[in-house]
């Protein structure tokens, strides 16, 4: 089964880790985040999500990662 998770590391120093069930889900709740981390009027807030997300961490000195988890399979003999 597959997992994404989502680290945004904002410019306040603060971590956020959150997994979602598909990459699209992890978009949106990136998009959610900027969106509330930005002033109500601010330029973000009617850009389209992928926009917004570009917008904001092109402005503050923040970064996240949209990362896939898969689980393998073990192999016999492998450790467990």
């Amino acid at each position: 089964m597959e997992r994404f998770l989502l680290f945004i590391r904002d410019d306040d120093g603060r971590d956020q880790t959150d997994v979602h069930p598909s990459e699209r889900s992890a978009r949106t709740a990136l998009a959610a985040y900027v969106r509330s981390r930005s002033e109500p009027n601010a330029d973000v807030v009617p850009l389209h999500d992928d926009d917004a997300i570009d917008s904001y961490f092109a402005a503050r000195d923040a970064e996240y990662v949209i990362a896939r988890l898969t689980k393998t399979m073990r192999r016999e003999g492998d450790p467990a």
